[in-house]
């Protein structure tokens, strides 16, 4: 798997607006969607700790709109070949957040 580009961040907000009244916060993934700075293409995401205050993945989806649960959008999305979601790794343990985002074009796992 060889991602289309692969670009850094300081804060998932350098490049994505998250859309607050479409959040959803539970005691394990943050749910929402998200808008991409840039091009204005919406977005569902969910994020996860890998280790717990020190790793975070996230995962962003293009969708059409923000009809129904982030949930039901990132679950109908699985095993379909999506082109450009992200993949970002969120490395807090320096003190110092930086994030690695994988644009990729293949099926979601």
């Amino acid at each position: 798997m060889t991602p289309s580009s692969v670009e850094t961040w300081a804060d998932i907000t350098d490049a994505f607006e998250l859309l607050d009244e479409e959040l959803v916060y539970v005691d394990g993934p943050i749910e929402g969607y998200a808008r991409h700075q840039k091009t204005g293409r919406l977005y569902a995401f969910r994020c996860f700790e890998v280790l717990r205050d020190l790793v975070r993945h996230w995962i962003l989806v293009p969708v059409a709109s923000t009809e129904g649960s982030p949930a039901a959008a990132l679950d109908a999305s699985r095993d379909q070949h999506i082109s450009g979601w992200y993949s970002v790794i969120e490395d807090l343990r320096s003190g110092t957040p930086s994030l690695t985002a994988f644009v990729l074009d293949r099926r979601l796992p």
